[in-house]
This record gives structure tokens, C-alpha cells and sequence, in this order.
């Protein structure tokens, strides 16, 4: 039995770039697929609605019925207004200035603590991502190829001799 060489710095680089690109295209594969599917039942439901529409206008056709007069703001004011997203929390119940003087940093802690999670802004570490077992299981199975591709190379060889002509594989 023979003892493995530990593994060379381009060996595990070639290794890191194939895990990312083979992850990518993965990841990629995935999209374009969940995409199709989305542009399928967009399209079946978009024939269903205009069926059903055009059932509903027949039958409108058919009967004779007055529209209904639109409602006119009494102020100048718009009903509907335009806000912006909150940044701060905003519903923060109002305990009376003596719990206020007491525990200054309440409110702050409070803010820090639902910073961003209230609006579904979770911060994400970079590189802390975490994939799921189908999509791990998959990444695996795809660079088994790559190793089996190996080995058959260095398989290939005759009497142990390897070719001096630049390789895919350091």
C-alpha cells in the first residue's frame, strides 16, 4: 500500500477552482430550471385568466348596468400617500420618562437588536452561505467526475511515465 503525496498548493487551487465553477454552474442550472418552471404556469395561468375574462365580459355584455361614480377626495389631498421605508423602528412604545432615565441604552439595544430584520434585511456574512444537502449531494457527484477523469489520466501513462506537455491538472 502506498503512501498518498500530500496534496501541492496548485493541486488544491485547481481543486478550489473547480469546486467554484462547478458550484456556479450548478447554482446557475438551478435558476435557469426554477425560471422555466415559472415562465410555464405564468403562461398557463395568463390563458386561464384571459378565458375566464373573456367568459366575464360576455356575460357583462349581456346585462346593462350603470358604473358606479368614482368617490372625489373632498381635500386637495390625495387619499393614497407615498412613504418611504422606514430605516428606524418606529413602533417603539412610549414606558414613561422614568424608565427612559433609568435605562438610557433600552431603546438602543432595542434598535441594534431588529436593525434590519424588520423588513426582511437580514445581513448575510459574506461567504457564510450555506447550501442545501441536494445541492451539496449534486456538487459532489459533479466533481467525482472530475476526479474519475483524473484518475483514468494517470491511468493512461505508460510504465509510470508522465508526458512533459502542460496538463489540465498540476
Amino acid at each position: 500500500m502506498e503512501i498518498p503525496n500530500p496534496p501541492t498548493s496548485k493541486c488544491i487551487t485547481y481543486w478550489k477552482r473547480k469546486v467554484k465553477s462547478e458550484y456556479m454552474r450548478l447554482r446557475q442550472l438551478k435558476r435557469l430550471q426554477a425560471n422555466m418552471g415559472a415562465k410555464a404556469l405564468y403562461v398557463a395561468n395568463f390563458a386561464k385568466v384571459q378565458e375566464k375574462t373573456q367568459i366575464l365580459n360576455e356575460e357583462w355584455k349581456k346585462l346593462r348596468v350603470q358604473p358606479v361614480q368614482s368617490m372625489k377626495p373632498v381635500s386637495g389631498h390625495p387619499f393614497l400617500k407615498k412613504v418611504e421605508d422606514e430605516t428606524v423602528l418606529c413602533n417603539i412604545p412610549y414606558m414613561g420618562d422614568e424608565v427612559k432615565e433609568e435605562d438610557e441604552t433600552f431603546i438602543e439595544e432595542l434598535i441594534n437588536n431588529y436593525d434590519g430584520k424588520v423588513h426582511g434585511e437580514e445581513e448575510m456574512i459574506p461567504g457564510s452561505v450555506l447550501i442545501s444537502d441536494a445541492v451539496f449531494l449534486e456538487l459532489v457527484d459533479a466533481l467525482n467526475q472530475y476526479s474519475d477523469e483524473e484518475e483514468e489520466g494517470h491511468n493512461d501513462t505508460s510504465d509510470g511515465k508522465q508526458d512533459d506537455s502542460k496538463e489540465d491538472l498540476p
